[in-house]
C-alpha cells in the first residue's frame, strides 16, 4: 500500500490555505511558463536532489502533472524516499483550472 494520498482541487486548495507546502510541477518549461499553481516549483533532476538534500520529511508536498497519472508515480517516488505527507492532485493542473461550482 502505498503512503501517498491523491486528492482533488478543492482539498489542494484546503491545504494551500492552511499549511506551508512544497508545490512541485512536474510539466514542461513551456507549459509551466504559461501557467501553474502559486508557488509552485518546476521539478527536475538538481532540484529533486535538493529537497531530498534538504530533508524536511515532514512538510507538506504537492505534486501535479498535466492529468493526475505521471504526479502518482513521483508522489509514490518521495513517499519510498521517506516524506510523510505527500500528495497527488487529482486530474492535476487540467481539473485544477477547471472552473468551480458555484457555492449553494
Amino acid at each position: 500500500m502505498s503512503g501517498y494520498l491523491v486528492i482533488s482541487p478543492d482539498k489542494a486548495r484546503e491545504l494551500l490555505a492552511t499549511q506551508a507546502v512544497t508545490v512541485l510541477d512536474l510539466r514542461d518549461h513551456r507549459s509551466y511558463r504559461a501557467g501553474h499553481i502559486e508557488g509552485a516549483l518546476l521539478l527536475h533532476d538538481g532540484l529533486m536532489q535538493a529537497i531530498v538534500k534538504k530533508n524536511e520529511l515532514d512538510r507538506p508536498m504537492l505534486i501535479y502533472c498535466y492529468r493526475g497519472n505521471k504526479s502518482k508515480e513521483q508522489a509514490e517516488l518521495f513517499w519510498e524516499l521517506g516524506f510523510k505527507h505527500v500528495y497527488s492532485l487529482d486530474g492535476g493542473y487540467t481539473d485544477w483550472c477547471r472552473p468551480r461550482a458555484a457555492a449553494s
